[in-house]
């Protein structure tokens, strides 16, 4: 909706989405209920629907428009709806002057399509608000619709509201029919880019976790034409940076939803677009379990194996820090699982080698992590010893670790 002067109708755009939203009750049509509550009540409404495509431009001009169902297969109810709302033939003959010289033909055929009454029926359910429509000329580019609606704006001072409807994205053959279900990021992506557009003027930040895309942010910018611009962007640890013309563009940002991720360029800008000066210098964020690890193995070189394991949400245990690298993320044994449910200690032996299995609690005695230790064995050692001396590692550890967010 654009922003409207004292005394000045608005502009407004609305998404009809499905014709059903005409017999529904749910978030969008209370938006458009509240939307007739707040605004200025117009002398007048001339509508512009997406489904109103014709050759040449053409307005209704019939004093009583009749309701289109311009759709099938929709319950037999829909098509009983009637939106009896006046026409406005005085009005029509001023658009027709407005436009002068282009051609406008005053229709007494066409009415008000479902684009146009499935929302006025939510936002003047009294009907009581003449309603005319204007046809979209298909042979035209945008740029002519754009100066046919300069053409009209003086009709905001004459107390008519200009409501156009349609959809930003519209693709039946993708959609998912659940109402529950979230948009697809693609269809968000367009509309996001959509918007940005219109605004005009502006850089925008959004981030987009688990295929969800949060509400974009960002200033309004003097953005001069004809001449070249600078955008930088830092990210730095947590802390994202963005410069417009060698200037701060918005506050710094802190974001914590990336441990991973994706690098990449991209530009919706409607101009000669240049990346230069990338670089990335990244710094991996060492798990304090790992920590842990490096150091005791360090001091002590007749460990040949050191894993810790935690139980992940699927009930698998999983090695989240090991002498080899290679191992983290692998699934741990019922030896590992018994640890952590239990606190069960677990015992092997193998050519010169003793593995042990033992438990690790946080500061309440509660069993949070598994270790599995393997080392050189000597001639003689018994089962008992073996644990002992794993005991002490684990020992070393244990001081460490009150809870487990402190092995991460």
């Amino acid at each position: 909706m654009e922003r409207s002067q004292p005394g000045r109708m608005p502009a407004i755009f609305i998404g009809h989405g499905s014709p059903m939203n005409a017999l529904d009750e749910n978030p969008y049509t209370a938006v458009w209920r509240q939307l007739g509550a707040k605004l200025p009540r117009p002398r007048a409404i001339l509508a512009i629907s997406a489904h109103w495509t014709t050759r040449g431009t053409s307005v209704t001009a019939m004093p009583s428009p009749p309701t289109i169902h311009d759709f099938g297969g929709f319950p037999q109810a829909l098509f009983d709806i009637r939106y009896p709302a006046p026409g406005d033939p005085a009005l029509a003959a001023r658009v027709q002057a407005l436009l002068a010289p282009l051609p406008v033909r005053l229709d007494q055929d066409w009415g008000l399509d479902h684009g146009v009454w499935s929302v006025l029926l939510k936002v003047y359910p009294e009907a009581d608000v003449p309603v005319l429509q204007l046809s979209l000329d298909l042979t035209q580019p945008a740029s002519y619709h754009y100066e046919l609606g300069a053409r009209l704006a003086p009709l905001r001072d004459e107390g008519v509201l200009l409501f156009a409807t349609g959809n930003v994205v519209h693709n039946l053959r993708r959609m998912n029919f659940d109402a529950a279900a979230p948009a697809p990021i693609w269809a968000r992506d367009f509309n996001h880019k959509v918007r940005a557009s219109v605004l005009g003027k502006n850089v925008k930040f959004y981030k987009v976790v688990n295929g969800l895309r949060s509400n974009p942010i960002g200033p309004e910018l003097a953005v001069s034409l004809g001449e070249w611009h600078t955008l930088t962007v830092e990210c730095e640890g947590t802390q994202i940076r963005i410069w417009y013309d060698d200037k701060l563009a918005m506050p710094s940002l802190g974001d914590n939803s990336f441990s991973e991720g994706q690098l990449g360029f991209r530009t919706m800008a409607d101009a000669v677009c240049y990346f230069t000066d990338a670089s990335v210098d990244y710094t991996p964020i060492i798990p304090a379990a790992q920590t842990m690890v490096d150091s005791i193995v360090e001091k002590e070189p007749r460990i040949l194996g050191l894993r810790i394991y935690t139980l992940q949400t699927n009930g698998i245990a999983n090695v989240i820090a090991s002498k080899d690298a290679t191992e983290i993320g692998m699934a741990g044994t019922d030896a590992e699982l018994k640890a952590i449910s239990d606190g069960a200690v677990s015992f092997g032996r193998e050519k010169g080698e003793v593995l042990v299995t033992l438990p690790l609690h946080d500061r309440n005695g509660d069993y949070i992590a598994a270790v599995r230790v393997r080392l050189k064995s000597f001639f003689g050692e018994t089962q008992d010893t073996a644990i002992t001396r794993a005991r002490m590692i684990v020992k070393q550890m244990q001081s460490q670790v009150g809870s487990e967010k402190d092995l991460f």
